[in-house]
C-alpha cells in the first residue's frame, strides 16, 4: 500500500501506513477483493466504492496490474459480439 492509503475493513477507515507486524495483515482482505473483482470485470467504480476509495481513480492507480485481464476480457466479448 502506498502512503496514507486508507481501507475499508469492518466497517471503520485504518491509515494502512501506520500498521505495523500483524496488524497490517488486515489490508489483504480488501487488496485480494480488488484483483479478484477487477479481474472479473466488476466495474471499477463498484470495486472503488466497497474499497471506501475517495475517487474511482485511486482505485485504478492502485490496482492497474489487473487491467490486461480485464482487457483480454473486453475484446474477447467484442469479438464475440462481431460474430453473431
Amino acid at each position: 500500500m502506498r502512503g496514507n492509503s486508507h481501507v475499508r475493513f469492518g466497517g471503520r477507515a485504518e491509515e494502512t501506513a501506520r500498521l505495523k507486524g500483524p496488524h497490517r495483515a488486515s489490508a489483504r482482505p480488501n487488496h485480494t477483493a480488488a484483483i479478484l473483482l477487477l479481474g472479473k470485470g466488476v466495474h471499477p467504480k463498484v470495486v472503488s466504492e466497497l474499497l471506501g476509495h475517495s475517487q474511482v481513480g485511486v482505485t485504478l492507480d492502485l490496482y492497474s496490474h489487473v487491467t490486461p485481464t480485464v482487457h483480454r476480457q473486453a475484446a474477447q466479448a467484442f469479438g464475440e459480439l462481431l460474430q453473431d
